[in-house]
């Protein structure tokens, strides 16, 4: 849980990274857009690996599925600040970032709870 606790907060600190360089461009903006854009790919591939993709797992899904918005909105705007179209909205990023925080604090707390239980149930028996 260290691990996605980690990826979490590397993903959203890169994205909020990209989402500056979008709003204040400086002169080798591609090329910085480029670098973080591939930290944030490594740790959604992270944690996609990470988390299991058992139905039964609410928290994990919910955490892919957020995060999986949020990455869809910034690679729409990669896209399209490339080819010079200016459409992003600093609220629906926001907010987006916020859902994968949300859902991450979810998940773990629900997974430390789990583990309190085995260690009380280990104390017990």
């Amino acid at each position: 849980m260290n691990e996605v606790r980690g990826s979490i907060s590397e993903l959203i600190a890169n994205c909020i990274k990209i989402n500056i360089e979008f709003q204040d461009p400086g002169d080798n903006a591609k090329q910085i857009i480029k670098d973080i854009h591939e930290k944030i790919s490594l740790h959604r591939s992270k944690l996609r690996l990470l988390l299991s993709t058992n139905p039964k797992k609410t928290t994990h899904s919910n955490l892919l599925n957020s995060m999986k918005e949020l990455i869809d909105k910034l690679d729409h705007h990669v896209l399209n600040y490339r080819n010079n179209v200016n459409d992003w909205n600093n609220q629906v990023f926001q907010t987006a970032c916020n859902k994968v925080v949300e859902d991450g604090r979810t998940l773990l707390y629900a997974e430390w709870k789990e583990i309190q239980k085995l260690t009380d149930d280990s104390q017990t028996s």
